[in-house]
């Protein structure tokens, strides 16, 4: 099928190329869809599939109920169930914003498996106001579409959403965010979601960004509401990941099926104002294990990391940090409610651990209590309570848990070097330059100076460089013998200084090595 023309005429885009199989619009100008009648829609109700969309244009808005659709089992005016699959829903733009119950969709409502939505936003994403967000599904036992969106910074904020999900048989579809910069999820009911509500597997949420904020009630979450279990949440991230303002990230199950894993990895978690990351069973699955890797630290106040259970079993918690925990009227917990299920096991492993007004705990209810396992440099308790009590693993019918602390203290005396009782004789080690070439010792002969003192009146010495006295000296008015040195005037005769010469050997029975000894010549 092929969208209605004149439903999308209010598109500011006079320019636009427009092809049936597949619906292209294909834009150099910014493109409006505004108002309930405004769509573009690709729908099939038979065993054909559905037309491909693909929107490229500079800025992409969608507002006050407008969308853009591809639905597998819908003619456009009925649903009918067919095995036709939806078509592939791609949107390449600088920006594209959905405020005011904008929306994009690809759904499948029979046999026939959902189309997958591509979004490829050179600068941000915006998704703003309820009503407002990106929906992949499926409601049959066709699978559901994946989602993946691309962006330099993407905004979900005043309940707004993304959501890949499953409401029959079919399995929901993967959710992918691969973002540049931020990621910004703002305020009570604004989430991105991957979840099943009837037996299909839920869709993973995997997410790669820079940072990401969570503030004002808003939530990251992998969920089963029925008897398919729940994906996994993954989040990777190159600098910090804040989560505040009671807001959440959690992978839960509250039915049958298992609960999915948590798995973080940033340079540092800031959990505050009531902020916290789970994993939860209420129903017969059991929850999902949690793992944080972070580069830096922990630093937590009014924040929670847990996993909880009903009555099934407890999921694990493992954190691994180089520096250290902060925990401010925070906790981290494993804990089973009810029944005969196990606490979750903890392993924590930072350089050191602050508690204030804070604690560690694995507990369970008839089953065995988790065990504890910290391996640090120290642990520094400010709560006024003994560390027995904040760091606890208990059961309260069941066998308790163990708590481990490993301290890798490091043996200084494996560093210590013994010194010798005896000093050292250094002058062992020392040895004539001269004995390398001669067996007699190096000596210092002095001759005297034969003559009288210098008068004020005599010729001095030029003070120019060395080799100015390569040149003949010159002859006074005194009769005396030319040499190679300078020329002094004196009273009755005539006496050459020879220039001094730094020796290249060392003295030797009347000869330096190399070269003869040249005693100075007197007269």
């Amino acid at each position: 099928m092929f969208a209605d023309w004149h439903e999308i005429d209010a598109l500011s885009a006079p320019t636009c190329q427009r092809q049936r199989a597949p619906l292209l619009d294909r834009c150099h100008q910014a493109v409006l869809i505004k108002g309930e009648s405004a769509a573009i829609t690709s729908n099939t109700g038979g065993s054909g599939s559905g037309g491909a969309i693909e929107v490229s244009a500079p800025i992409v808005t969608i507002t006050t109920g407008g969308s853009i659709q591809a639905v597998a089992g819908h003619d456009g005016t009925a649903i009918t169930g067919g095995s036709g699959t939806g078509g592939l829903m791609k949107i390449q733009a600088r920006q594209l914003q959905l405020t005011e119950k904008g929306y994009i969709i690809t759904n499948s409502l029979g046999e026939g498996d959902a189309g997958s939505i591509v979004l490829i936003l050179a600068e941000t994403l915006q998704v703003r106001g309820a009503g407002s967000g990106i929906t992949a599904s499926t409601q049959g036992s066709g699978q559901g579409g994946n989602l993946e969106i691309q962006a330099r910074q993407l905004q979900v904020t005043e309940k707004g959403f993304i959501i890949t999900n499953s409401l029959g048989e079919g399995d929901a579809g993967s959710l992918v965010l691969i973002l540049a910069e931020t990621l910004q999820v703002r305020g009570d009911g604004s989430a991105i979601v991957a979840s099943t509500h009837g037996s299909g597997q839920g869709g993973n949420l995997e997410i790669q960004a820079r940072q990401l904020q969570l503030t004002e009630r808003s939530s990251l979450s992998a969920s089963s509401f029925g008897e398919g279990d729940a994906g996994s949440l993954v989040v990777i991230l190159g600098e910090t990941l804040q989560v505040r303002g009671d807001s959440r990230i959690i992978a839960s199950t509250q039915g049958s099926g298992q609960g999915g894993n948590v798995e973080i990895q940033a340079r540092q978690l800031e959990l505050t104002e009531g902020g916290g990351i789970s994993t939860s069973s209420v129903g017969q699955g059991n929850a999902g294990n949690l793992v944080l890797v972070l580069g830096e630290t922990l630093q937590m106040q009014d924040g929670s990391i847990r996993t909880s259970a009903t009555s099934a079993d407890g999921g694990n918690i493992e954190i691994t940090v180089p520096n250290y925990f902060y925990l401010i009227d925070s906790e981290i917990t494993t804990s089973v409610g009810s029944g005969e299920g196990g606490g979750g096991n903890m392993t924590l492993q930072p350089e050191f651990i602050v508690l204030d007004g804070s604690q560690i705990i694995a507990q369970a209810y008839g089953g065995p209590g988790g065990n504890i396992n910290i391996t640090t440099t120290g642990i520094y308790n400010f709560t006024g309570e003994p560390v027995e009590e904040v760091i606890n693993a208990s059961s309260k019918y069941g066998v308790d848990g163990i708590v481990v602390v490993n301290s890798p203290d490091k043996n200084v005396f494996e560093d210590i070097v013994i010194l010798p009782a005896a000093f050292f004789d250094a002058s062992t080690l020392l040895e004539s330059p001269c004995e390398a070439v001669v067996e007699n010792k190096s000596q210092l002969v002095v001759i005297p100076y034969v003559g009288r003192r210098s008068s004020p009146s005599d010729w001095k010495a030029s003070n120019l460089p060395g080799r100015f006295f390569d040149k003949p000296a010159q002859t006074s008015r005194a009769k005396g013998r030319q040499t190679g040195g300078y020329v002094e005037k004196t009273p009755g005769k005539v006496s050459v200084k020879p220039v001094i010469m730094l020796a290249s050997g060392c003295k030797r029975e009347g000869k330096v090595a190399n070269q003869d000894v040249v005693p100075p010549q007197l007269f």
